[in-house]
């Protein structure tokens, strides 16, 4: 990582570290207990990096994971409890055997009442792919527990994925016109993270 790269990410840590210092009457306090001039570096490897934690991050580890690749899941919160993730109670499967309305149908009916907004194509391959989505979240135990977090642990414990939390992405890593990895720093210590991968897969809402 260049010194300019380093800096950059340096000075972001120390921003959000004096912002999560403000105390308000209707916020919780969320005083960081990190020294800002004591800030190290700490550099991972890996084939895969997946950036969040959410629903998005869990598909992407797994299948990544699972098609052979070394992967390193990174999340700014907790494991299925950061952002929306945890409010994200719908669970929507489209089974043509039990469907009331045909494919065409389910699409025209989305497409009329999102008044045109939705892209048709996207639609299809929601509604023709969800079910088997919902079928590998039931494998993966996903509905024996109402808490995400444990939820989406059991497949990535099973599978052993390395899951690094409370880390704050703030930049993206550049070599040769390509993106070789990120960098961030974590909410926990004076440690400014920098992760080399062969891929990076955003799953940050």
């Amino acid at each position: 990582m260049s010194r300019r790269n380093f800096m950059h990410v340096t000075g972001t840590a120390a921003g959000v570290a004096a912002l999560a210092s403000i105390r308000s009457a209707s916020w919780a306090a969320n005083t960081p207990r990190i020294d800002i001039n004591n800030l190290t570096h700490q550099h991972s490897e890996t084939d895969v990096l997946v950036i969040g934690g959410g629903m998005a991050g869990l598909f992407a580890a797994v299948k990544a994971h699972d098609a052979g690749a070394n992967v390193l899941l990174v999340s700014k919160g907790r494991l299925g409890s950061s952002g929306q993730t945890p409010f994200a109670k719908g669970i929507f499967s489209y089974d043509p055997s039990t469907a009331k309305v045909s494919l065409d149908e389910f699409v025209e009916s989305v497409s009329r009442s999102a008044l045109g907004t939705n892209n048709p194509v996207y639609t299809r391959q929601m509604a023709e792919h969800s079910l088997a989505r919902v079928n590998e979240l039931k494998e993966w135990g996903f509905f024996e527990s109402p808490l995400y977090n444990k939820s989406f642990s059991k497949p990535i414990v099973e599978r052993k994925i390395p899951v690094m939390e409370r880390i704050v992405i703030t930049r993206l890593l550049k070599e040769n016109d390509r993106i070789a990895g990120a960098a961030g720093f974590s909410l926990d210590d004076e440690t400014v993270h920098v992760f080399n991968a062969k891929s990076v897969i955003l799953c940050t809402g």
